[in-house]
């Protein structure tokens, strides 16, 4: 996707939010559907192998 369209807020929320979904159904943890969804809209030339990344994110911060 070109993100130099004319589009509010609003609607690349709405975008983001439709693509990361979709990643969860496919079975992508939280943080690699953010990724992934960021990669999608922002950086689309950047090879999506770089999901390993964040797949270390899914289980959280915490304890």
């Amino acid at each position: 996707m070109d993100i130099k369209q004319n589009k509010t807020i609003e609607d690349l929320m709405t975008e983001a939010e439709s693509i990361a979904r979709n990643y969860f159904r496919q079975g992508l943890n939280c943080s690699e559907c953010v990724y992934r969804t960021i990669l999608d809209l922002y950086q689309p030339d950047l090879s999506p192998d770089t999901i390993c990344l964040a797949s270390g994110f899914g289980g959280g911060m915490g304890y």
